[in-house]
């Protein structure tokens, strides 16, 4: 895979945007990981990130060779702003030969980070073109609509991209023309979302619920209205109103609210929408940050593994298949699939050797996952940072309020390329900003001097 070049014209363009203090899925309401990481019990603590002052100066580097990249690495780690539990790891991505590092097998929570794990073992567990069933059957008068882990819903015209592929409107359409050829016009509506066992993670607490829905198989627009999560929201039942919307609008009457019920034995498919594939699902996921997303597709490897469908078996599902694919987990210790979790121990080591492995083609199946990071400048949760290197960088970013990462692959303008994870953790409250601006130095002075 070879990342191309941003024209003059789209980098004119792309100047508008400049640095802002807070990406759209790391630190302001939406796809989120900003869970605060706490030394001592507070009753309700709210994390507090606000902009340094004035942005810090750029650290001066010399024209280098990719010997040198150490050099551009110790003037980083010596910046105040990263804190005082900096971890990096810079590999040369064609060999895989390690050309700098900082403490690479540091343990700790990489924030979103955590989501590189996650789809590569979605991807080597299910594949790349497993995709989820949202179905309806019928029993008597009643339809059960039955989710399938799909909670990339959508209402309308089917999506071309991942969100939205499986329509409500198609499902009720098929519905409607089971249900009016058995001379069917008014029903009851259940809802069932046994697949899903458990709706959160035992380490998040009500904060948590502002960047992640209680978990459910079956949601729209992963659980996102607008840019926000809505932490008092029960995901199923809504869903489930939008569904009996669409069978009103094709003529059937739903009498009363839906309610949960397990799909009866025997009972007569009627409706089935299928989700987009699990490489689209899971690119989506990666340049979205979507916390939900991330955790369902955690569950379905352990669905696949047998192992249950809870949130605990979701992230040992997770742990086993990164083991399995002979990467380096010593110490691994997964509290969640997303990364909001601070109780997370995952090394920049671990996280460069998945993205090595996912370019190598040792495993077909990975072959796709560096492609779904955001790339800098133009889309994803990296689409109004590092304009130094637009276009030149994919990576996954992760931010806590006390914690900023960044991994993934850097294209040098000399034409070796780098894969990467650089881990700042142990920020002040209100340190995520400059520390963001140091990380993204050092990748655009890579991309440059490397």
């Amino acid at each position: 895979m070879k990342l191309g070049r941003i024209v003059a014209p789209i980098l004119a363009l792309a100047l508008v945007g400049g640095y802002v203090a807070l990406d759209g899925a790391d630190i302001v309401p939406g796809p989120l990981t900003t869970r605060p990481v706490i030394s001592d019990p507070a009753p309700h603590p709210v994390p507090v990130v606000q902009p340094a002052a004035a942005d810090p100066a750029p650290f001066a580097i010399e024209s280098v060779t990719p010997a040198d990249v150490t050099g551009i690495l110790a003037e980083f780690v010596a910046q105040p702003e990263v804190g005082p539990r900096v971890a990096v790891d810079i590999r040369d991505a064609s060999t895989g030969a390690r050309i700098a590092s900082h403490n690479p097998t540091q343990l700790g929570p990489p924030a979103s980070s955590t989501k590189v794990l996650t789809a590569a073992a979605t991807l080597a567990r299910l594949g790349p073109a497993h995709t989820f069933s949202t179905t309806t059957v019928l029993a008597d008068s009643t339809i059960v609509l039955v989710g399938g882990g799909d909670l990339l819903l959508g209402v309308g015209e089917p999506a071309e991209g991942a969100d939205g592929r499986a329509s409500l409107t198609v499902l009720a359409e098929q519905t409607a023309t089971a249900l009016k050829s058995r001379g069917i016009t008014t029903i009851s509506l259940g809802v069932d979302d046994t697949l899903f066992e458990g709706d959160g993670v035992d380490v998040w607490n009500h904060l948590d619920y502002r960047w992640v829905i209680r978990m459910t198989p079956l949601a729209v627009r992963g659980g996102m209205d607008g840019a926000e999560f809505v932490s008092d929201r029960d995901y199923t039942i809504y869903t489930a109103e939008l569904f009996a919307g669409e069978l009103a609008t094709q003529g059937i009457t739903v009498e009363g609210s839906p309610t949960r019920m397990a799909a009866p034995e025997g009972a007569a498919l009627v409706g089935v929408v299928e989700s987009a594939t699990v490489e689209e699902v899971t690119a989506w996921m990666l340049k979205t940050s979507n916390n939900s997303v991330s955790e369902a597709l955690a569950r379905h490897v352990a669905i696949a593994r047998g192992e249950g469908s809870t949130a605990a078996a979701a992230a040992a599902a997770v742990t086993a298949e990164i083991a399995a694919l002979g990467l380096p987990a010593t110490g691994l210790y997964l509290a969640d699939t997303c990364g909001l979790a601070s109780e997370n121990l995952i090394s920049p080591d671990l996280l460069v050797e998945t993205v090595q492995l996912a370019l190598s083609g040792a495993n077909p199946r990975l072959d796709s996952m560096v492609e779904g990071f955001p790339i800098s400048y133009l889309d994803g949760t990296l689409s109004d940072r590092i304009m130094a290197a637009a276009g030149e960088v994919r990576a996954k970013t992760g931010t806590l309020a006390t914690v900023v990462s960044l991994t993934g692959l850097i294209e040098a303008r000399s034409g070796a390329r780098l894969t990467f994870s650089v881990v700042a953790a142990g920020l002040e409250p209100g340190g995520v900003w400059g520390a963001r601006l140091r990380v993204d130095q050092l990748v655009a002075a890579l991309t440059e001097n490397a």
